[in-house]
């Protein structure tokens, strides 16, 4: 957690290899996506370098995101991320730039290579429709990890997910080696929204859960200092500190812009 934080997701596209049924984001608007060129790409990192440094944040946060950003190809990422990265070293400011993925691409180890961290995805029932795409998923955990770059995921607490268990789910994350992890509120927007009946949990059933996770998480952190689970850290951070935490129900807060990728915000 870190208040001087200032995060920028830019949506490179938002069409999808994937239709989960959780995603907040509406199957029309996938099918109907454009992409941000390349040059639009890396013309932003000037755009952020001014705004960052008009703000009172003194790090930037970058996520390229969709959408499945890897859909974009690897040629895209080789070209765009150099450059964009240059231009943020020039204008001296502190950024992170972060890719988040389903990994399913065969390119995924590759295109990670040019971040700073990656961020994937994981829940039951709702995200991989095939055995063979869990197992792709699994494959490319293990290349990322192997080759220690940073990678982190994230579960929205949709009703599959409550149903099978903070243990369960925790356990099966831990033991892939994957141990930033973030728990997130389902969102009842786009598809989220259309399949609401079989995703959407009740308030104190989410609860529940948290407190399944609390337990699991104090239960090994003391023994594993790069173990780190969220909101639960978040909120041990504010209590310990004596501050609001701003980040407890999702990172996208007051101090955030969203870039789509027609270039509206």
């Amino acid at each position: 957690m870190n208040n001087d934080n200032f995060l920028y997701q830019i949506n490179v596209t938002r069409a999808c290899n994937l239709r989960c049924n959780h995603c907040y984001i509406h199957n029309d608007i996938k099918d109907s996506s454009g992409q941000i060129e390349i040059n639009q790409l890396i013309s932003l990192a000037d755009q952020i370098s001014e705004h960052l440094q008009n703000s009172n944040r003194s790090h930037a946060e970058i996520h390229i995101i969709g959408g499945e950003p890897t859909t974009l190809g690897l040629a895209y990422f080789a070209e765009a991320i150099p450059e964009f990265r240059a231009k943020l070293k020039a204008s001296n400011i502190h950024f992170e730039i972060i890719l988040v993925s389903n990994l399913l691409s065969e390119d995924s180890l590759n295109i990670a290579q040019f971040f700073d961290k990656v961020c994937t995805s994981y829940e039951p029932e709702t995200r991989f429709n095939k055995a063979k795409l869990l197992e792709r998923w699994e494959i490319h955990v293990g290349d990322l990890l192997n080759n220690e770059l940073s990678l982190g995921v994230t579960s929205a607490m949709t009703l599959p997910v409550i149903n099978y268990g903070a243990n369960q789910l925790l356990d099966y994350l831990y033991q892939l080696g994957l141990k930033q992890i973030h728990l997130g509120f389902f969102i009842p927007e786009g598809d989220g929204l259309v399949n609401i009946d079989t995703v959407f949990p009740q308030f104190s059933q989410t609860s529940n859960f948290l407190i399944e996770a609390a337990q699991w998480y104090f239960e090994k952190r003391d023994n594993d200092p790069d173990l780190w689970l969220n909101p639960i850290e978040s909120l041990l951070y504010s209590i310990h500190h004596e501050i609001p935490a701003n980040d407890i129900v999702c990172p996208v807060h007051s101090g955030s812009i969203d870039i789509h990728w027609d270039g509206n915000t």
